[in-house]
């Protein structure tokens, strides 16, 4: 957190846990987290002055979490608020970022698809798709690409065929299991999509 994305990335902005995933605040503290959710508590404050006070802590790591915090408060406060922003510019932008953001484990030359006439689609979330959770992740979206129609867009001389794969109860559905398969066993290639 610090060595990498601050010091050799140059991230600006602050470093915020998961919630309740902090186990240790002064240690947390001291490799880079700026910011525990939820807090603040007062145990976990105290722990981080008691650090500081004994010199478990340098006071200087601390004054550097609170420094990048607080950049971000004043931005959002000279942020003007209520007024029309570019709804498709602001949609590129996030396409980009979920773009750039995808990690690729391996590739043994499948990618990218070449030349395949027959793709099947399987899963419920990629016609309707799950782009949330809830607490800290849900969102309100402007705009949402959906995955099938995309795909349909990048694919004009495939054929594409869908299997829902799940249902939206996320019961257990042999029918839906095996449909999945058959499709699946018909086509050149899978493109399977799965959410929560």
């Amino acid at each position: 957190l610090t060595d990498i994305l601050k010091n050799e990335w140059g991230f600006e902005g602050f470093v915020v846990s998961d919630w309740g995933a902090v186990h240790d605040r002064v240690a947390s503290l001291g490799a880079g987290l700026d910011l525990e959710m939820p807090g603040p508590k007062n145990r976990r404050v105290q722990s981080v002055i008691d650090a500081v006070r004994s010199g478990k802590l340098s006071e200087s790591i601390l004054d550097e979490a609170v420094k990048r915090i607080w950049r971000i408060v004043f931005k959002a406060a000279e942020t003007p608020k209520g007024k029309k922003f570019d709804i498709e510019a602001h949609h590129k932008l996030a396409r980009k970022a979920a773009g750039e953001a995808m990690v690729l484990l391996k590739n043994d030359g499948v990618l990218p698809l070449q030349n395949v006439k027959q793709i099947a689609v399987i899963g419920r979330s990629a016609k309707e798709p799950h782009f949330q959770g809830g607490g800290s992740s849900f969102i309100n979206t402007t705009k949402t690409d959906v995955p099938f129609e995309e795909i349909q867009k990048l694919s004009s001389n495939a054929t594409l065929s869908y299997a829902e794969g799940y249902p939206k109860d996320l019961e257990l559905r042999q029918e839906l299991i095996d449909e999945a398969v058959k499709v699946a066993k018909a086509a050149e290639v899978a493109l399977i999509f799965v959410a929560l």
